[in-house]
């Protein structure tokens, strides 16, 4: 298996180049220049991202690499906390949420919602995520100024109790997340093709 430190760090590297800063990818002035369209790739990169380190095989990976190697594995309980410790580090300051963030952080608990009719290993590991979540989100409104931020919150609140109220139907609510990814492959796709121009 790949060592620990290897994978932990892949997955910071996605945290703090796409989820989270990707300005490095569309600076401001050459998007402006662009326009509305050029948005589509860099919006979507977050969600396609998510749905790789969220999708059900790496998770059975993940979780046969953790029972055959134990300490030296980079647990599923590792990556989830690291996901969310960058990915809701707003939440946590009590700092406004801005559009991408918020884009990004309803995929990931989408994601999580869509887990609760997995195996019960997976199933396992979303719903005490999940429950840690209720504790932030209500940190995060006594926290946050901001009237955005207090909507979204109020709106992942509900979006986690619904989903650990009814497990059952929670299927339904995660698939967002995945009609979003499906939403912006085209524009992530043409996002990261680099073309030469015409002559």
């Amino acid at each position: 298996p790949v060592n620990k430190g290897y994978q932990r760090s892949a997955v910071k590297w996605i945290c703090d180049n796409i989820f989270d800063n990707l300005g490095w990818l569309a600076p401001r002035d050459i998007s402006l220049r662009l326009g509305k369209d050029s948005h589509g790739g860099t919006l979507g990169l977050p969600g396609f991202a998510m749905g790789g380190l969220m999708n059900d095989a790496r998770w059975g990976r993940m979780l046969q690499n953790e029972s055959l190697n134990g300490l030296s594995a980079y647990t599923l309980s590792q990556m989830l906390a690291d996901i969310r410790d960058s990915v809701f580090k707003e939440v946590y300051a009590g700092t406004a949420v801005g559009l991408a963030r918020r884009q990004t952080q309803r995929s990931y608990i989408q994601s999580l919602c869509a887990k609760l009719g997995a195996s019960s290993e997976s199933k396992m590991a979303a719903m005490s995520e999940l429950r840690q979540f209720l504790a932030l989100f209500a940190s995060g409104l006594e926290k946050t100024k901001d009237e955005t931020t207090r909507l979204h919150l109020e709106d992942l609140r509900h979006t986690v109790t619904f989903c650990l109220t009814n497990p059952d139907k929670s299927r339904g609510a995660g698939m967002a997340a995945f009609e979003f990814m499906d939403f912006y492959k085209p524009w992530c796709s043409q996002g990261l093709k680099i073309q030469s121009p015409k002559k």
